[in-house]
């Protein structure tokens, strides 16, 4: 298959994967990321959809982020700005309305364990493909840029997720055990499934004679 090809659909199913693990993850009501958090607690607040609400703040962070580091840009930040949040709003509606969600608490907590490894398993192929980060994935980068690395990019992204928790709080989104996995396993977890999908894609490269070098360093 073509590189690019294959770069293209694993950015598209990553983010598609990472939209249902966030969309699981509201279901189960037992926490989400730090910045989806803030963004449900908000769009709920204002009565908007979260479709809407974060197409809105990620052009935001995009036109920031164009101004400082266009690098980081790609087709990739174009599809997760414009449709990841309509897909976390399809799941959610197409979950809530195919099964009952009334789940025991043992349950909640297996699938909330299911949907933090799918969405690490989302976030892993759609960086490998490396075909642009989501403006909020980007914002630690341009930090670090802009204040000439005195704020190294684990302590901006800290910060800003310090910031999703706390808006998720002000705005009444729930904040629970996902959460904290989230913050402190996220990044294991996405160096785990990126080292795996690496070794895969060279594995079957290597069969056909190619290489993926143009393929994403490992995430640290």
């Amino acid at each position: 298959m073509n590189g690019l090809l294959t770069r293209i659909l694993m950015m598209i199913g990553g983010q598609v994967i990472i939209g249902f693990s966030i969309a699981a993850l509201q279901i189960i009501a037992l926490g989400t990321d730090p910045f989806n958090g803030m963004a449900i607690g908000i769009s709920n607040t204002i009565g908007v959809s979260l479709g809407t609400y974060l197409l809105v703040v990620n052009l935001v962070l995009l036109a920031f982020v164009l101004w400082k580091k266009r690098g980081l840009i790609g087709i990739g930040t174009i599809f997760s700005t414009v449709l990841l949040g309509y897909i976390i709003d399809f799941f959610i509606n197409f979950i809530t309305g195919a099964v009952d969600v009334n789940f025991s608490l043992p349950v909640r907590v297996v699938l909330m364990v299911a949907a933090i490894v799918f969405l690490a398993l989302g976030a892993s192929i759609y960086i490998t493909a490396d075909l642009g980060l989501a403006p909020y994935d980007a914002l630690g980068f341009v930090i670090e840029e802009v204040t000439n690395k005195r704020i190294p990019f684990k302590w901006a992204r800290v910060g800003t997720d310090v910031t999703g928790v706390i808006a998720s709080l002000v705005f009444g989104a729930t904040i629970g055990l996902a959460t904290f996995i989230v913050a402190f396993f996220m990044g294991p977890l996405i160096n785990f499934f990126q080292t795996k999908i690496l070794s895969l894609l060279q594995k079957n490269n290597n069969q056909e004679g190619n290489h993926v070098e143009s393929l994403a360093p490992n995430v640290s």
